[in-house]
């Protein structure tokens, strides 16, 4: 079955419900938090990269999605393994050239 393709606005709607409903304390929930991924547009970089370099997995439960958290952070892991714990929200909102997302999926369970 092949991921439903979200914009980060709909994502973010669906991870803040997520958190709503299951409690956004995971540690003191027996939920687990979304694994999701989000795919910057090729024009993000400097460099031509493909599509799996170009796409990061993380949780709903990072602060940018709790609103309790006094913080906004978005860590991520670059599919391919080679970028590890990136910032993407400072990529995202950075002034001179930001990281522009393309679509957003939420990785099935398996």
């Amino acid at each position: 079955m092949e991921n439903k393709k979200l914009t980060f606005s709909e994502l973010c709607d669906l991870i803040s419900e997520h958190n709503k409903e299951k409690g956004v304390k995971q540690q003191f929930s027996d939920s687990k938090p979304l694994n999701c991924v989000i795919v910057f547009t090729e024009d993000s970089f400097k460099e031509k990269y493909d599509e799996t370099t170009r796409s990061y997995s993380f949780r709903s439960d990072n602060k940018y999605f709790l609103p309790s958290m006094l913080g906004n952070s978005i860590f991520g892991d670059c599919l391919d393994g080679d970028d590890l714990g990136v910032r993407l929200d400072w990529y995202m909102h950075d002034e001179v050239k930001p990281w522009k997302v393309e679509y957003c999926y939420i990785m099935e369970d398996k």
